[in-house]
C-alpha cells in the first residue's frame, strides 16, 4: 500500500514539475513582452514628442516669412511622422494582444501546477494518516500480547 502511495506522490511531483518548467518558461515570455511593450510604447511617446514640436515649428514658420519649399518639406515629415506613429501604434495593440495571450497561458499553467501539487498534498496526506493507522494497529497488537503475557503468568 505504501508503494501504491509513493507511486501517486511521483507522478504528481512529475507532472508539477514539468508544468513548473514550462511556467518558469512562459514566466520569461511575460517578462520580455512586458519589456518590449515599455520599450514601444517610449518609442511613440518620443515620436508623438517630436510630432508637437514640428507641428509648433510649423505654426512658427507660417506666421512669418517662410519658403514654400520648406514649409513644404516639414509637412511631409509631419505625414510620415503620422504613419510611422500610426505603425507603432498597430505594433502597441499587436503587444498587448500577444502579451494579454501569454499572461493567460501563465494562468492556465498556475492553475494547473497549483492542482497537481494540491494532489500531491492529498495523497502524502493519505499516506501519512494509512502508516499512523498501520502504527496504531502494530502498538494495539504489542498491547494485547503484552497482555495476553501477564495473563498467562
Amino acid at each position: 500500500m505504501a508503494e501504491s502511495f509513493e507511486r501517486q506522490i511521483d507522478r504528481w511531483q512529475l507532472l508539477a514539475d514539468r508544468v513548473s518548467q514550462e511556467l518558469t518558461e512562459v514566466q520569461k515570455a511575460l517578462v520580455q513582452a512586458t519589456a518590449r511593450r515599455q520599450e514601444m510604447a517610449s518609442e511613440a511617446a518620443k515620436l508623438r514628442q517630436m510630432k508637437d514640436q514640428y507641428l509648433r515649428d510649423l505654426g512658427t514658420q507660417q506666421q512669418q516669412d517662410h519658403s514654400v519649399d520648406s514649409t513644404t518639406h516639414l509637412r511631409r515629415f509631419l505625414v510620415h511622422l503620422d504613419d510611422t506613429l500610426a505603425a507603432v501604434d498597430q505594433q502597441l495593440r499587436q503587444l498587448d494582444a500577444a502579451k494579454r495571450q501569454v499572461e493567460q497561458r501563465y494562468r492556465l499553467l498556475y492553475q494547473e501546477h497549483s492542482k497537481f501539487e494540491a494532489l500531491r498534498n492529498r495523497v502524502e496526506m493519505r499516506k501519512g494518516s494509512h502508516e499512523k493507522r498501520l502504527e496504531q494497529k502494530q502498538q494495539d497488537l504489542l498491547n494485547v500480547q503484552r497482555f495476553a503475557h501477564l495473563e498467562n503468568k
